[in-house]
């Protein structure tokens, strides 16, 4: 997930980030971590944790976590 975000570097829009997961007590803390980390990293105006629907747990499993943002 860290290599293709910083692999697209020069085409994505850093306007806005989302990180989504699960609610579990781990997914939690992990979308938080990787939040903390691409703050450091990289200059994006908005990043905002989200909850993953019921759908996404039950086919990517309970501790999913994921980052969705767009191309230019």
């Amino acid at each position: 997930m860290g290599e293709d975000f910083a692999r697209d570097v020069d085409k994505r829009d850093n306007r806005r980030l989302f990180i989504t997961h699960t609610l579990t007590d781990k997914a939690f803390a992990d979308a938080h971590f990787i939040r903390s980390e691409i703050e450091k990293l990289v200059a994006v105006d908005e990043i905002l944790v989200t909850t993953a629907g019921e759908t996404i747990a039950r086919h990517c499993g309970t501790e999913t976590v994921g980052m969705l943002y767009l191309i230019k």
